[in-house]
């Protein structure tokens, strides 16, 4: 495993373990000789911060953080992220690089909060591509482990996601976050210099 399976919230470790358990026995997975690797797991809220700005403006991350009242630390990594992509003088319809791949924001996503991982394929040292995987499999498999599988969220297929349900997700704490934002930190769409 490519993760520190020690840095998952305890529950999240046994059925992590379960799901490397039950893959490595499985019928069709042997036959294939396919391997699971865990290639993520806790992931630092500045990483999700990035991830959430993934495709959007800095209107759109506005809004959205509207929508969904983020608190003020999430909106301060939320603004480092954007000043990370853009720079300091991006305007409100610039959009950031790739495409939308979340809507979990950091310091409350699931990874943020040690209660995900993403887990692929490899045959050989090859990590299987998307069309290659048998994501059905492996998603029934982590559901018998009983983890919610990122194939069954309605925003967007997410084949590699795993999760534990939302009612045994930990509660969040500022103290366990992996950077903690400025004194003061917010968001707010740049707009353009006036220089």
């Amino acid at each position: 495993m490519g993760v520190k399976i020690e840095e998952l919230a305890p529950e999240m470790q046994k059925k992590l373990r379960a799901f490397v358990a039950v893959c490595a026995e499985d019928s069709r997975l042997k036959a294939e000789g396919h391997q699971l690797v865990i290639t993520e797991g806790r992931r630092p809220d500045i990483v999700q911060a990035r991830y959430f700005c993934s495709g959007r403006t800095p209107s759109e991350i506005a809004a959205a953080l509207d929508r969904v009242g983020a608190d003020q630390r999430q909106r301060a990594f939320i603004q480092l992220a954007i000043e990370e992509i853009f720079g300091a003088a991006a305007l409100p319809e610039d959009r950031a690089p790739g495409r939308i791949i979340t809507n979990a924001l950091p310091c409350t996503g699931p990874h943020c909060l040690a209660v995900a991982f993403h887990a692929r394929l490899k045959h050989g040292a090859h990590v299987l591509d998307d069309d290659e995987t048998p994501w059905r499999t492996l998603g029934a498999l982590g559901k018998q482990c009983g983890l919610v599988w990122g194939g069954d969220f309605k925003f967007a297929f997410d084949g590699e996601h795993y999760e534990l349900p939302r009612a045994q997700w930990p509660k969040p704490d500022v103290g366990a976050h992996s950077m903690r934002p400025p004194e003061g930190g917010r968001l707010s769409a740049p707009t353009k210099n006036a220089a």
